[in-house]
């Protein structure tokens, strides 16, 4: 817990990020319909979308989980490059962004 504690808040929140998509991952191969991950993912993704579309309707809920910590991942890969600093909107745009991938 002191590790945590002594983080900086843009590594905090880095480090938070990179576990909240990976747990989307995680989630996503322990979907009943996890054969179907990779044809779903590609259903989703070529699909002609509104904000408003369910994606768990498009591809099955292992492709929409494996989508959402896809998103995730490329979101907090674009925080952690060099000079870019995860602060308070940084998370709400991330969340946001996650969310809006299923």
């Amino acid at each position: 817990m002191k590790k945590l504690n002594a983080l900086h808040e843009d590594r905090f929140l880095a480090l938070f990020f990179s576990y909240f998509s990976l747990s989307f991952l995680i989630a996503a191969f322990f979907m009943p319909d996890r054969a179907d991950m990779l044809p779903g993912l590609w259903r989703i993704l070529n699909s002609p979308t509104k904000a408003a579309t369910n994606f768990f309707s498009v591809g099955g809920y292992a492709a929409t989980f494996l989508n959402m910590g896809l998103v995730g991942l490329i979101c907090t890969a674009l925080y952690c490059i060099p000079g870019r600093q995860a602060n308070n909107a940084a998370t709400i745009v991330t969340l946001l962004t996650v969310g809006f991938g299923s």
